[in-house]
């Protein structure tokens, strides 16, 4: 009995540490940003995904569905996943009535949209309105940091949060909006 409460233990401990956000820190040549790969019981479309994302929060932080604008930020969310999640779902998305199959991509925080890793030059290729991406794991048959297009309507059991310090202009606007907020109290 004393073994598998032991072992209970320590399974628990490993389940959230798992979940713990990992910081891709800037020593490392990161960004300083916080991922969380989140496996989800029962799978979730990309709007879920996002809403989920959206709702959580680390050391104060709001998240949002990853965005991946480097190769090097790209392989090391990739990497996260491995061994845990095939596929999860990522922060981009095709505007409505964009040219397909591969006009109007873009990022849900609205970053410059100049980095792809598309799984093969046929990607993205709106095999049945698929718009928005799915984040293959590095060691997935696919091949390493590839994405797919995949209908917003599909499920996945898996999507990235990515954790960021707001620029330092939305900080400012932050501050005057509580300036503002104090003001009107008195």
């Amino acid at each position: 009995m004393k073994y598998v409460t032991c072992l209970l233990i320590a399974v628990a401990v490993v389940s959230q540490a798992a979940a713990t956000p990992i910081e891709w820190s800037s020593v490392e040549g990161g960004n300083g940003h916080y991922y969380e790969v989140v496996a989800v019981s029962e799978a979730i479309n990309w709007s879920g995904a996002k809403d989920e994302a959206k709702r959580k929060t680390h050391d104060g932080l709001v998240g949002h569905l990853v965005t991946l604008t480097s190769q090097e930020e790209n392989t090391f969310v990739t990497e996260l996943m491995a061994g845990n999640e095939d596929t999860g779902w990522a922060g981009g998305f095709q505007l409505p009535n964009s040219e397909e199959p591969d006009e109007g991509w873009t990022w849900i925080t609205g970053e410059t949209w100049d980095y792809t890793a598309w799984r093969s030059p046929y990607e993205p290729n709106n095999n049945g309105d698929e718009n928005a991406i799915e984040l293959f794991a590095s060691d997935h048959t696919m091949g390493p940091s590839a994405w797919n297009d995949l209908s917003k309507n599909n499920s996945l059991t898996s999507y990235i949060v990515e954790y960021e310090v707001p620029e330092p202009a939305t900080l400012s606007l932050l501050a005057i909006g509580g300036l503002t907020l104090i003001r009107r109290k008195k």
